[in-house]
């Protein structure tokens, strides 16, 4: 558990700092930048659904 805290932290400062996350997938790399029409072909329909009502 402590690990996962640390591991987000670490991610969360990169992505502030503007390092790119190495083991992203294509769904999440276009959720992240908010391109909702590449994440509708690149996710899949739950996943989408859920980013969609966030």
């Amino acid at each position: 558990m402590i690990g996962d805290a640390v591991g987000g932290v670490v991610v969360g400062v990169g992505d502030i700092i503007g390092i790119p996350r190495t083991n992203e997938t294509e769904c999440e790399k276009a959720m992240r930048e908010g391109r909702t029409w590449d994440a509708s072909f690149a996710c899949p329909a739950g996943t989408w659904l859920k980013y969609l009502v966030k």
